[in-house]
């Protein structure tokens, strides 16, 4: 018998996106090596979907090679997605629908099934990118973290009601 759960959100809205980007003309640090950028999700979130969006291809002289993950498995979303020509052109996206063959670790049977998505404590997610080479001198990866969060105090007195189960 399923659970239900009524729900009475009194104009909360509990999906939201946080951003973070990577572009190098910001970046002044002008070296080939590791670039990181993170979007924290509250406690009791779950992720809905993370887009990878390449704004401008980056152009290191051997590789650049961008992961997407969590404090559990720093590839878990996006595994070694090329950024310099093949994966992900510029103006083009990743997304939990559309991974484009990179999907992580977390995608547990290629593409339609992904873990760790839920949490109950605070978590970060990373997306890192790695240029091996000679200096890029041109590249911005945007990353979009849209998840839905449960309303604070679900343990009593809550907007969100926890479902119940009585056996008949």
């Amino acid at each position: 018998m399923p659970i239900t759960s009524p729900q009475t959100y009194c104009g909360y809205n509990p999906v939201q996106t946080a951003a973070a980007r990577l572009d190098l003309t910001i970046d002044t640090t002008n070296a080939a090596g590791v670039y990181t950028a993170s979007v924290v999700i509250p406690a009791y979130s779950m992720v809905v979907d993370i887009i990878v969006h390449a704004v401008a291809l980056w152009n290191a002289g051997t590789s650049s090679t961008l992961i997407v993950g969590d404090g559990d498995d720093p590839n878990g979303y996006y595994a070694a997605v090329n950024l310099k020509a093949t994966d992900l052109l510029a103006d083009e996206s990743l997304s939990f629908a559309s991974a484009g063959g990179v999907g992580g670790a977390y995608f547990t049977d290629g593409i339609t099934h992904i873990g760790n998505r839920w949490s109950t404590s605070q978590k970060t997610v990373t997306m890192e990118l790695t240029t091996v080479g000679t200096v890029p001198t041109t590249g911005e990866t945007v990353m979009f973290v849209t998840y839905a969060r449960i309303p604070e105090g679900i343990d009593g007195g809550s907007t969100v009601k926890l479902g119940t189960y009585v056996a008949t």
